[in-house]
């Protein structure tokens, strides 16, 4: 005998559940947090390398016009020539300098010397400068990188940059000095995206701020060489690690890398914060999807557990009971219904309340046939019968029930034959029901959809074969015509080609409205016939009265005043329809391609004719008796010209 499951068996394996599922969530929160810190790494390392390339590239570009001033303001005897010759021989590249101010040459006592915006120079003196005396005092000999100042006249701020200028003996002979417009650099800075606490800096290895993002100008110039983070910089040529800042205390992920060349310190920091949040945002679904998880199996144990239980106390008492309670409990969903051999209802699921507003009790002891829809009874009837004549032992039945508010609902039925356990005889049906109401309206509606055209909402081509085929048969039968217009938009390629597609589709839209406000009658049908042509179906209208609707139509596009570039001397949109009408006869097959091809040859006909106007043929004769096929070709009867297109 199979051991019986107990509540406590579905306890702890819900624990076990449980504790499985927290601990693969716990994994995967730890590895979206070293995904995200992993992340900030990589992209923190790229952004460091481009700012390193940027500002070394800016600054040796520089260094290259100060380097050659330089070397040529300590040639020997430049200061016996003429200042103009003089000034040209030490500044020839200054004119490709990136500086915006000029390129300065200080003598040993710092005064202007030569200046490259000046002829004679400007007098002041620069002695003061730090730029003047790190290379006075002989404290750097090759390039020198000064803090920021403002500019004085322009706004903003300069970039100083010097280089000393020494004899051939290495005699201090003053300086070159020149400065770059510190924007060019904050421009690449201000483009990197760090989060609310990230910060991006350029410091100078003594520990001197050059720029900071965000931009404040009180950083400008000040001093971090006593922060824990500097001086982690100046430990390797690059690197990585967390700490906080000197600045504003903040505690950051630092990236960092000197600057090939020049005593410069590149960081990128993101704010630990921002990280956190970042990360956090990501581990909020598998968290979420965590608490959903053990609160569905928490309420699943407890329903699991309650069920069990309940067995337990049903079991001893219901023993007799338990095939329909089986039968209940494994369809709960679903209406379940049993039928006995007289077509009887004997048990209904108490399911039915939802599906048809009514208690079990309700149909008991009644026929299924009842309250379903007159025009399914042949349908369900067609069904059963050979079920219970043993031809078949299931089937599926789509049908309609009033439920008690009066609304009648889709519903569908397995039948399945029950045979007695003893004898093998069949004992009834068992009918598994489910209401499909919304799956018939969503069915309906894509049906609708389909024959429907996207973009004009009018009826497509596949629809208008439909409907003329339809109408041909109801017209052979009854002997009244079928009048067909075809319909082109003129020179709807110069419109599109010249206003561009979406104004062709709104010219298309409005087309077709006009063409549906045409089709007034029961019956008429407006098509698109695809691209610009689109298709009018008069169904009992003779050659007159398709004429009529035609020149309505006609006149109700120009009447839209659709502005067209090639649209003849009324600068509008206008359209050429072909009309043909004939009598169906139901002695011959259907000639729907004749018909249709007819039309089009008379809309041929108005564009060759000047656009704008409509023609029309009669296929066979009214009423036709009897009708040769041979007999069938076209015959113009009216052409309406209308307003000259300008042709």
């Amino acid at each position: 005998m199979a051991a019986r499951l107990s509540p406590w068996h579905v306890v702890l394996a819900a624990l076990g559940v449980t504790c499985c599922v927290g601990a693969l969530a716990f994994f995967s929160i730890a590895q979206i947090r070293h995904d995200a810190w992993e992340e900030a790494r990589v992209e923190g390392r790229n952004l460091v390398g481009l700012l390193s390339r940027e500002v070394g590239r800016t600054l040796h570009s520089f260094d290259l016009s100060l380097r050659a001033a330089a070397e040529n303001a300590s040639l020997p005897g430049l200061a016996e020539v003429p200042l103009e010759i003089r000034q040209a021989a030490v500044f020839e590249r200054a004119a490709t300098s990136a500086g915006p101010g000029a390129i300065l040459i200080l003598d040993e006592a710092g005064n202007i010397a030569l200046d490259s915006r000046s002829e004679p120079p400007r007098i002041a003196n620069f002695s003061d400068w730090e730029a003047f005396r790190v290379h006075g005092d002989g404290l750097v000999d090759g390039l020198f990188v000064g803090v920021p100042t403002p500019a004085q006249l322009r706004g903003g701020w300069i970039l100083p940059m010097s280089r000393a200028i020494r004899a051939a003996d290495g005699r201090f002979q003053g300086v070159v000095l020149g400065g770059i417009d510190l924007a060019v650099l904050l421009e690449a800075f201000a483009g990197i995206q760090l989060g609310a606490n990230g910060s991006s800096t350029l410091h100078r290895r003594d520990g001197a701020t050059m720029l900071r993002m965000p931009f404040d100008p009180r950083d400008i110039g000040r001093n971090v060489a006593g922060g824990r983070a500097f001086q982690r910089f100046l430990e390797t040529e690059s690197g990585e690690f967390s700490a906080q800042s000197a600045l504003d205390g903040a505690e950051r992920l630092y990236i960092f890398s000197q600057v090939s060349g020049l005593p410069l310190i590149v960081n990128v920091a993101r704010g630990t914060s921002d990280l956190a949040r970042g990360w956090h945002q990501r581990a909020w679904l598998p968290a979420a999807a965590l608490g959903a998880v053990l609160v569905a199996l928490s309420f699943a144990t407890w329903l699991l557990v309650r069920e069990l239980r309940r067995r337990e106390r049903v079991e001893a008492a219901l023993s007799e009971s338990e095939a329909k309670f089986r039968l209940l409990a494994e369809n709960s969903y679903d209406m379940v219904t049993r039928i006995g051999s007289d077509g009887v209802r004997r048990y209904v699921s108490p399911a039915s309340v939802r599906l048809l507003g009514r208690r079990p009790e309700e149909l008991v002891g009644k026929r299924p046939q009842e309250i379903v829809h007159p025009a399914d009874l042949e349908i369900l009837s067609a069904a059963v019968v050979p079920l219970r004549r043993g031809e078949v032992d299931e089937a599926t039945i789509a049908y309609r029930v009033l439920r008690s508010d009066d609304r009648w609902v889709w519903l569908e039925s397995t039948v399945k034959v029950v045979f007695d356990p003893v004898s093998g005889a069949r004992d009834g049906l068992v009918a598994i029901t489910r209401d499909t109401t919304e799956r018939k309206a969503v069915e309906e509606r894509l049906t609708r959809l389909a024959s429907m055209d996207g973009l004009t909402g009018i009826a497509n081509r596949r629809a208008f074969d439909e409907a003329l085929l339809h109408e041909w048969h109801h017209a052979a039968r009854t002997g009244y015509p079928v009048s067909l217009l075809m319909i082109d938009v003129d020179r709807f390629k110069a419109l599109n080609d010249s206003q561009g597609h979406l104004k062709g589709d709104e010219c298309l839209r409005a087309i077709a409205e006009a063409l549906g406000g045409s089709a007034c009658r029961r019956g008429d049908l407006a098509a698109r016939y695809g691209g610009e042509e689109f298709v009018l179906l008069l169904p009992d209208a003779d050659a007159a009265g398709a004429a009529a609707v035609a020149e309505r139509v006609r006149a109700a596009v120009e009447g839209l005043r659709i502005p067209h570039p090639e649209g003849g001397l009324g600068g509008v949109v206008t359209v050429s329809v072909g009309a043909a009408t004939t009598w169906p006869s139901a002695a011959l097959p259907p000639a729907v391609a004749d018909l249709a091809g007819a039309a089009d040859g008379c809309l041929y006909e108005a564009k060759l004719a000047g656009r704008n106007r409509v023609v029309g043929t009669v296929l066979g004769d009214a009423p036709p008796a009897a009708r040769d096929p041979a007999a069938r070709a076209p015959r113009p009867v009216a052409i309406r010209q209308a307003v000259p297109a300008g042709e």
